[in-house]
C-alpha cells in the first residue's frame, strides 16, 4: 500500500459469541470460563439450509458465511464462522454461584487439562485404594449389625447384616450426591431402599417362620 495510506475502520468491529448455555456436570459455565477451554474445531455451515433472507445474503465460502464476494472483498462485507470444541477432559477451578460456575477469585489458573492437584498443588494428595476401604467399612458395618444381633438372641442371619450394613453405608453418599447430581443420587436411594425392604423382609422371616412352627 502506498506510504501513508491506512484503511479506514471496520463499520462493524470483530466479535466473538461464545454458546450461551455450555453445562457441566448440570451447571452452567461463565462466558470466561468457556473462551480458556482449550482446542477449536472449525464448524463448516450448509449454506442450503438458510432461511430465504439469509440465503439472499450470504453464500458460502471456505466453511463459513460471507456476504459478499469473496473474490472482490469490500468495506463493510461480513464473514461469519462457527467453530467447536471437541470431546476432552478438563478441570475447572471456578466459584458455585447458583446453577453457574464463575472464575475464582485470586486464582490464576481456571481451567485445563491438567488434574486437580497440578490447579491446586496444596491440596493433599487423593488418597489410593477407595474401593477397599469402602468394602471393608460395609464389612466392618456388617460385623458390627451381627454381633448386635447376637446380642438380641436373634441369631445370625447372613444375609440380614450384609443388608443393614449396605443401608448404613448408603445414608450419607445418598445425602450428598442427591443434592449435586441428581440420577445419581436416585440411584444409590434405590439401593438403599432394596438394602431396607431386604433386611426388613430378613427380620421379619424368623418371626414368621416361629408362628408357622407353633401352628403345625
Amino acid at each position: 500500500r502506498p506510504s501513508g495510506h491506512a484503511n479506514p475502520p471496520l463499520p462493524i468491529p470483530s466479535k466473538d459469541f461464545p454458546a450461551p448455555r455450555v453445562r457441566l456436570h448440570g451447571f452452567i459455565l461463565d462466558a470466561a470460563l468457556v473462551d480458556l477451554i482449550p482446542g477449536h474445531d472449525p464448524h463448516p455451515v450448509n449454506a442450503t439450509a438458510l432461511p430465504p433472507n439469509l440465503a439472499a445474503t450470504f453464500r458460502e465460502y471456505e466453511g463459513d458465511l460471507y456476504s459478499g464476494d469473496p473474490q472482490q472483498p469490500r468495506l463493510g462485507d461480513v464473514r461469519l464462522r462457527w467453530s467447536t470444541v471437541p470431546p476432552q477432559e478438563i478441570t475447572v477451578l471456578a466459584r458455585v454461584d447458583g446453577g453457574r460456575l464463575t472464575p475464582a477469585p485470586d486464582s490464576g489458573v481456571q481451567l485445563g487439562d491438567r488434574g486437580l492437584g497440578d490447579l491446586l498443588p496444596q491440596l493433599p494428595p487423593r488418597p489410593y485404594g477407595l474401593w477397599v476401604g469402602r468394602v471393608i467399612g460395609w464389612l466392618l458395618a456388617a460385623l458390627s449389625v451381627a454381633l448386635l444381633l447376637r446380642a438380641w438372641k436373634r441369631g445370625i442371619d447372613p444375609v440380614l447384616p450384609l443388608t443393614l450394613g449396605a443401608a448404613l453405608m448408603l445414608m450419607i453418599p445418598v445425602l450428598l450426591w442427591v443434592t449435586f447430581d441428581p440420577w445419581l443420587g436416585l440411584g444409590l436411594l434405590a439401593l438403599l431402599l432394596i438394602a431396607l425392604g431386604t433386611a426388613w423382609w430378613r427380620w421379619r422371616r424368623p418371626a414368621r417362620e416361629t408362628r408357622e412352627t407353633r401352628e403345625t
